[in-house]
């Protein structure tokens, strides 16, 4: 079954490069904040001790859509800048490897953070005295945080990994940062509110659920 389904998937590689590519990262960038939205209702809860105060559990939709699209773009971004880092860099080896990372680390990571502080802000709504004030704030921490994950998993992923498969090594990699990606710039946009009527038909999620 598993051998069947990665055979197809490279077949798709294979033909369709740049769509399996962008959407394979919109998919994980879905899940990604799916899992952060659940991360921080549940430090939210643990955090409240008056259980008047607890809210019931709200799932924001349009938050999980604006990070797919977003995915979607970064996968499609990356089959070009994966594919001009490879056409334009002949160093072999491991000096070769090396010149990749540093080019990617130094150019496209920073300018990545800006557009994706840049179109979430924008897409969630926010003024742009708002997406300055959010970059201001946060982005030379994620800048940083980013050079503790992203140097050795781009090594990696060039010395390495087979260059069809470079995009979806670094989704598949990108899958615990994005949680924490999601988390910090989605901080500053709020969050779209059920109806109090609905928020009422909302179950919170448990983690103790009844023995039948």
């Amino acid at each position: 079954m598993l051998k069947s389904i990665v055979k197809q998937y490279s077949n798709l590689l294979l033909h369709y490069p740049f769509l399996t590519k962008a959407f394979s990262a919109g998919i994980l960038m879905g899940c990604s904040d799916f899992t952060a939205q659940m991360i921080e209702w549940y430090t939210k809860q643990d955090n409240t001790n008056n259980e008047i105060d607890k809210k019931p559990y709200h799932y924001d939709h349009h938050r999980t859509v604006r990070m797919v699209s977003i995915g979607f773009c970064s996968g499609g971004l990356l089959h070009h800048w994966y594919g001009f880092l490879h056409n334009r860099i002949q160093y072999t080896g491991i000096n070769g490897v090396i010149f990749k990372v540093f080019i990617d680390q130094c150019i496209f990571s920073p300018l990545a953070l800006v557009g994706f502080f840049t179109i979430s802000g924008a897409l969630g709504g926010l003024s742009k005295q708002e997406i300055k004030k959010s970059m201001e704030d946060k982005f030379f921490n994620v800048l940083l945080k980013n050079y503790t994950i992203w140097p050795m998993a781009t090594i990696i992923n060039f010395r390495f990994v087979p260059t069809q498969y470079q995009v979806v090594w670094t989704s598949a990699i990108s899958y615990a940062w994005s949680v924490y990606l999601s988390s910090k710039v989605n901080e500053a946009i709020p969050s779209i509110e059920l109806p109090p009527s609905i928020h009422k038909e909302v179950p919170s999620p448990s983690l103790n659920k009844p023995v039948p």
